[in-house]
C-alpha cells in the first residue's frame, strides 16, 4: 500500500494503473458467464501486486498478460457514445507513452 501514497513515484504510477486495471476488470467482467476471465485476470495481477516494490519495475509487462481487460474495452467500444471517447483516450494515452519510450522509456517501462 505505500507505493500508492509514497515512495517512488514510478512504482506508485505502475501500481495506480495495475489498480485501474483490476476497477476495469471487475466491472466489465461481472457476469456470471465471465467470472472465470475475471478469476484470471485478478490472479495474473493481484500476485505481482502482493510481491512488493522488487517486482514494480516489471507490473506494466505483467499486465499484458491480463487480456480480458481488452475484452472489455472491445465490448465497451460497441456502443456509439462510449466508441469516440475510447478511442480519443486511447489515442491519448498512446501519444503520452510514445513520448515516454522517445524520452525515458527504460526507466518507466522495465
Amino acid at each position: 500500500m505505500s507505493a500508492l501514497t509514497g515512495g517512488n513515484s514510478a512504482d506508485a504510477q505502475r501500481v495506480w494503473i495495475a489498480v485501474a486495471t483490476l476497477v476495469v476488470a471487475v466491472v466489465g467482467l461481472r457476469r456470471r458467464a465471465d467470472w472465470p476471465y475475471l478469476v484470471y485476470t485478478l490472479v495474473v495481477v493481484l500476485v505481482p501486486l502482493s510481491m512488493g516494490p522488487p517486482v514494480y519495475k516489471s507490473l506494466l509487462r505483467y499486465l499484458l498478460a491480463a487480456f480480458p481487460v481488452a475484452f472489455v474495452l472491445a465490448r465497451w467500444a460497441r456502443r456509439p457514445g462510449l466508441d469516440g471517447w475510447l478511442t480519443a483516450a486511447l489515442a491519448l494515452l498512446q501519444g503520452a507513452l510514445f513520448a515516454v519510450w522517445l524520452t525515458y522509456w527504460t526507466h518507466l517501462i522495465i
